[in-house]
């Protein structure tokens, strides 16, 4: 299958989950408006997101390019090690809720100090109840890889889009009475075991899932993963840099924060999840590792990104205001929330070009086996925002996405001269 249009498959999917994330968003505002509920829930959610994301990044990285060896060589040696470390991660998951859970009203007070004891109690509760779906969520995230290892992409963005409507259909389903941020949280654990469902169906039907060797569980290190690891631990203060800044603001600050986010996230969303799993597989076959020395080649690669994202950006930038107030301002609280959310994303939306560097820098560094610039352009992109945040700009709503779009400015330029280093001909 050509390279265009496994972007094109995997594209269209993932636009859809996220459109439908959208407007599970949308509906949750809608239903509660920006109340200190529409927080909790926000925060609990997004905190267990950063636990996941340490520990996928690892999977990802590490995974993708045994799992295309394994399938170049047979079926079956794919099929027992996706059994293995699916089983691996699943467990992994396990764990890490059992270590973390005690620690939840110790980790909110931390992360979210601008909050009162009752809501930052709450908040707990919920981060505790949000956990319970890590260990379902790294076992997906194996399905997944495995999946586009075999060039099923379809698969893994169906199952986000299975997600969004059990919860979109939990969030209409529950009496209005009844929509606390303990319930959104409940039903976020169980779409995800819906989406776990679905996704274990067809990895059974492409015969990708076996019994899995216990044997086999003693888990490999090696400096790629150490890198990766530190690397995913950085970006990570990221999401905790907004909520640490978001709880001193105010009522709702948060959510408003987040849900400037979001529209931008749909474009980046789409840009990360069809790169990292088309241009992963893609710069992790050995026949094609020659290809990256070739000038040509990576600047196809990294043109193609700008010329869709440099339309998009300018596009959202015109419309911001219009597409904020069509989607939050019915039942969804005062004009100043909305106002506040739209001067958020405009300045996120004019970041999306960065990312797009990024995320193509990415994945030509993880082809290279260059898991140690991972690391450093990481450090940076964490370094030049908590400079800006906390030193250079007030604390106000403004000065959080400015500071976002400095910091990946910053690190679009450490990234392409990390490829340089790395043997990737620039020019």
């Amino acid at each position: 299958m050509k390279l265009s249009r496994q972007f094109i498959d995997l594209g269209i999917v993932t636009m859809a989950g996220r459109l439908m994330g959208l407007i599970r968003d949308v509906l949750i505002v809608q239903m509660i408006g920006f109340h200190h509920k529409l927080d909790i829930y926000n925060s609990a959610i997004n905190l267990p997101g950063v636990v996941f994301n340490i520990l996928v990044a690892v999977q990802v990285s590490v995974l993708m390019p045994r799992m295309v060896r394994a399938e170049e060589n047979s079926r079956e040696k794919l099929r027992d090690l996706v059994s293995e470390n699916s089983f691996r991660a699943f467990l992994l998951g396990l764990v890490v809720v059992l270590m973390v859970i005690p620690l939840s009203p110790f980790l909110v007070s931390k992360v979210l100090p601008g909050w009162d004891a009752g809501k930052q109690h709450q908040t707990s509760i919920c981060f505790a109840i949000c956990l319970l779906s890590i260990p379902l969520s790294l076992y997906n995230n194996v399905l997944m890889t495995s999946l586009f290892s075999i060039g099923k992409y379809v698969a893994g963005g169906v199952s986000q889009i299975v997600i969004a409507i059990g919860m979109c259909a939990a969030i209409v389903g529950i009496p209005r009475e009844l929509l606390s941020a303990e319930a959104l949280s409940v039903a976020y654990v169980l779409t995800t075991a819906l989406g776990s469902i679905w996704l274990i169906f067809f990895a059974v039907r492409e015969g990708m899932l076996t019994k899995p060797k216990l044997t086999h569980l003693k888990p490999k290190k090696d400096k790629d993963s150490i890198n990766m690891a530190y690397a995913s631990v950085a970006l990570q203060a990221m999401p905790l840099m907004d909520q640490v800044f978001g709880s001193r603001l105010g009522e709702a600050a948060v959510s408003i924060i987040m849900y400037g986010l979001r529209v931008p996230d749909v474009v980046y969303g789409l840009m990360n999840t069809t790169a990292s799993a088309v241009l992963g597989r893609h710069y992790s076959q050995t026949k094609v590792q020659d290809r990256l020395s070739k000038p040509r080649a990576f600047w196809k690669d990294l043109g193609a990104a700008m010329a869709v994202t440099i339309p998009l950006t300018i596009v959202l930038g015109l419309l911001s205001d219009p597409i904020c107030h069509l989607l939050y301002n019915r039942r969804a609280g005062s004009e100043e929330a909305v106002r506040l959310i739209i001067s958020v994303q405009q300045v996120y939306v004019w970041s999306i070009p960065a990312m797009a560097i990024m995320i193509i820098t990415n994945q030509a560094l993880k082809g290279r086996g260059s898991y140690a610039a991972m690391l450093w352009t990481s450090i940076i992109l964490v370094a030049a925002k908590a400079s800006c945040l906390f030193f250079f700009f007030p604390p106000v709503f403004t000065s959080l996405p400015a500071s976002v779009m400095i910091a990946y400015y910053t690190n679009a330029m450490s990234k392409l001269v990390a490829c340089h280093k790395a043997g990737i001909k620039l020019y």
